[in-house]
């Protein structure tokens, strides 16, 4: 009993001192005060979020189970953690490395039929021909998707080289891909490429050959047109009337010999000839010749009609915009008879032949969608319409 009463008169010493101390040192105060008030909100937190239970410890992997387990068993629902274990591979294809793309084909690495086509796409577009072979070496597979979408990245590059190899061992692509591949080696002027694309045969779709052919037409590639226009192609004036329209003389010269046309009258008065051409109600269709002089003269409102009646509000909205008759595009958009996808063909011939103040009426009208606007600049560029490509940069894509 009197050691509890000693202990008891002890602790009381101390709390007497503790506080003593305390009120003479406000600052230990204070830090007494913040852990007194921490230390129940930690209790209550390990109450209501308790620790979860360690989980049992696995014996490690060695590293030929983990390659193993890639290899064999590749993620399912992520097409990216497929690639994983091909970082360096695709590393040293996209730095145009060969030796190393070499060195892991040569060492039979498993490579996935569309880890092969990634590949082959990406070493297609930074234009390694060399690697491009390897990876297709002893006809080794890619999808036709793969090998289609790199056959038009290397087409709109000018790649020649890459095509045939994409194109080599009786490959196949689609027919859409094919024709897709010769519309834009027309654009830009690939006469090897549309050659090679059509070799042995293969075929594209009417629609694909005749909107290639209008393409080459406007930009003066003569042998694609020439190549594009076989014996199976149908005959059609439209392509004459369209060379003389765009003053692509060379071309509907030798339009007139595919056809077996006979050369053009010379008219010593073509304005009062066409005239009365047109003044003729029986009239159904006007030599190309004639057809472009009366859209020189488009401005005056009785040939304006005339010309409606025979080609129609697109052609004839189209062929003022090449001939640049300005006048006469403002009276066609403001008689609202033109539809919005010939106001958008005109677009791209105001770019193309180089009529500014044509292009500013058509986009003030509608605007220009972002992909038009890509193709229009290109053209503006090639050619270097300068103006063109000033206002096009300043116009903001149409949504």
């Amino acid at each position: 009993m009197q050691s509890v009463r000693e202990f008891i008169g002890g602790a009381n010493g101390l709390i007497h001192s503790g506080i003593n101390f305390v009120s003479k040192h406000p600052k230990v105060a204070a830090i007494l005060a913040i852990v007194a008030a921490i230390l129940p909100l930690i209790a209550l937190k390990n109450y209501f979020f308790p620790k979860p239970a360690s989980a049992p410890t696995q014996p490690p992997v060695t590293s030929t189970e983990a390659q193993t387990n890639v290899v064999n068993n590749p993620p399912a629902d992520d097409e990216e953690a497929a690639f994983d274990r091909g970082d360096s591979f695709i590393k040293a294809i996209r730095e145009g490395n060969l030796k190393a793309v070499q060195d892991v084909l040569k060492d039979n690495c498993t490579i996935l039929i569309e880890e092969r086509g990634f590949s082959v796409r990406e070493a297609t577009i930074r234009g390694y021909t060399e690697i491009v072979k390897a990876l297709l070496a002893d006809g080794a597979s890619i999808s036709d998707e793969d090998r289609g979408a790199a056959v038009r990245n290397a087409t709109l590059r000018g790649y020649i080289e890459i095509v045939k190899a994409l194109l080599s061992n009786d490959a196949s692509i689609s027919d859409e891909d094919r024709g897709r591949a010769v519309r834009m080696a027309a654009i830009f002027g690939h006469t090897e490429i549309v050659t090679a694309l059509l070799a042995d045969g293969a075929s594209i779709s009417d629609k694909d050959r005749k909107l290639a052919i209008v393409h080459a037409i406007p930009r003066g590639r003569e042998e694609i047109v020439t190549t594009l226009l076989t014996e199976s192609a149908a005959s059609d004036l439209d392509y004459l009337e369209y060379a003389i329209i765009c003053n692509q003389i060379t071309i509907a010269n030798n339009l007139r010999k595919i056809e077996k046309l006979p050369e053009p009258e010379k008219q010593s008065t073509p304005g009062i000839a066409i005239l009365r051409k047109l003044m003729n109600h029986k009239i159904k269709k006007i030599s190309p010749e004639d057809l472009r002089n009366a859209i020189d003269l488009s401005a005056d409102e009785e040939i304006k009609e005339c010309l409606l009646k025979i080609i129609g509000p697109t052609r004839t909205l189209n062929y003022a915009t090449i001939r640049g008759q300005t006048f006469t595009v403002k009276n066609l958009l403001e008689s609202g008879e033109t539809s919005e996808d010939a106001r958008q063909a005109a677009m791209s011939s105001a770019a193309l032949f180089g009529h500014p103040d044509i292009l500013k009426v058509l986009l003030d009208k509608d605007g220009i969608p972002e992909d038009q606007k890509a193709w229009a600049l290109r053209d503006a560029k090639e050619f270097g319409r300068t103006e063109i490509v000033d206002i096009l940069n300043k116009t903001s894509p149409s949504t």
